[in-house]
C-alpha cells in the first residue's frame, strides 16, 4: 500500500515502533555476543591487549544515562542509544568478530556498509522522538532498513535455534510491577533447565495483601506466537495450584490467603502440535517467588 495515503501520525507511529523494535535487537545482539566473553560488565571491559572494549566516550554517555535514571534500565546496555548502539556494532574492531554473522543478510559488505545504512535511522529516530514529523521518504527508509536488519537478525537467532537439539520456545525476560526486570542472563536455572527467580528477600517487592502484583515475560521472538501457549499458575495455601491466566501477561490482586514467605507464580511454555517437550511436561517455565505479608504488619 503506497505510504502516500496513510496520515502522518500513523506513520509516525508505525515509523516510531520499527526502530524501537530495531534497537530492542541490536541491544540483544550486543548483550548476547558480548557477555559470552566479558561477562556482565561488559560495557567497560578491557580487552587482553588492554585497550577498552568499548570508546570511552560512549561508555560515559551511556553510564551517564543509566545513573540519572535509577531502577529505569535492567541493564547498562538498556540505556544506549540507537546512535551508540550503531557505533559499538560497526566498530571494525569488533564487528568481524562478533556481530557479521548476525547482520551479513542485511549488509553483506561489512561494517561501512552497516553503519551507512544504519545512520541512516538516526535523522527520523531523533525527529520521532521529539515529536516532529517525518516525510515520506524517511519513513520508506525506516520501514526497509529495519525490515531488513531485523529479518536477518531472525535468521541468524532461528539457525542459532536449530543447532540447539531443543529448538523451542524460551523466556527471555521477566519483569513485574515493582520494577524489576531480569534478562535471559541473570535468570537463575537450575540442572534441567527450569527458571527461578527470587524476590523474598528485595525489600522493594514485599507484597502486602490489598496489593496487585503483575508479571509479564518475553519469549524469544524467533518463535511465531501462535506455535505455542502460556499458562500461569500460583501457589494456594492449603490448597491445589491454582491456573488462571494465560498470554504474555499475569496480574493477581493479593489476598489473606496468599499470605506466606514463599509465594510463588509459575509461568509456562508450552509448544503446540508437539508430541515431546524440553521439560516433559512443558518447553521452558520460570519460578517467581515473593514474601506476602498481612496489612498489619
Amino acid at each position: 500500500m503506497p505510504l502516500h495515503i496513510h496520515t502522518a501520525e500513523s506513520l509516525r507511529s508505525y515509523s516510531r515502533c520499527a526502530i524501537e523494535n530495531l534497537e530492542y535487537w541490536l541491544r540483544r545482539l550486543i548483550d548476547d555476543s558480548l557477555r559470552k566473553e566479558y561477562g556482565s560488565e561488559y560495557i567497560n571491559a578491557v580487552k587482553p591487549c588492554g585497550d577498552n572494549l568499548i570508546n570511552g566516550q560512549i561508555r560515559k554517555s551511556i553510564q551517564d544515562r543509566f545513573d540519572s535514571r535509577p531502577g529505569r534500565y535492567p541493564r547498562l546496555i538498556d540505556a544506549a542509544q540507537l546512535e551508540e548502539e550503531i557505533s559499538i556494532i560497526c566498530n571494525p574492531a569488533l564487528y568481524g568478530q562478533y556481530f557479521e554473522d548476525a547482520l551479513k543478510g542485511a549488509f553483506p559488505d561489512g561494517s561501512e556498509e552497516a553503519r551507512t545504512f544504519l545512520s541512516r535511522l538516526k535523522e527520523p529516530r531523533n525527529r520521532l522522538s521529539h515529536a516532529n514529523s517525518i516525510s515520506i521518504r524517511q519513513a520508506e527508509q525506516v520501514i526497509c532498513y529495519t525490515n531488513d536488519a531485523i529479518e536477518s537478525l531472525k535468521s541468524f537467532y532461528s539457525a542459532e535455534n536449530m543447532n540447539n537439539p531443543y529448538n523451542v520456545p524460551m523466556v527471555i525476560a521477566v519483569s513485574d510491577s515493582f520494577g524489576n526486570t531480569l534478562h535471559a542472563g541473570a535468570i537463575h536455572r537450575n540442572n534441567t533447565g527450569r527458571g527461578r527467580v527470587n524476590f523474598q528477600n528485595s525489600p522493594g517487592s514485599l507484597l502486602y495483601v490489598g496489593d496487585t502484583i503483575s508479571l509479564a515475560i518475553e519469549v524469544d521472538p524467533t518463535f511465531e506466537p501462535e506455535g505455542y501457549r502460556i499458562d500461569w499458575t500460583h501457589t494456594n495455601r492449603g490448597g491445589p495450584m491454582i491456573d488462571d491466566q494465560k498470554g504474555l501477561q499475569f496480574s493477581l490482586q493479593i489476598e489473606n490467603e496468599h499470605v506466606t514467605n514463599d509465594f510463588v507464580i509459575y509461568c509456562s511454555i508450552k509448544s503446540i502440535g508437539k508430541e515431546w517437550h524440553r521439560l516433559g511436561d512443558c518447553d521452558d517455565s520460570i519460578a517467581v517467588t515473593y514474601r506476602v505479608v498481612p496489612r498489619d504488619h
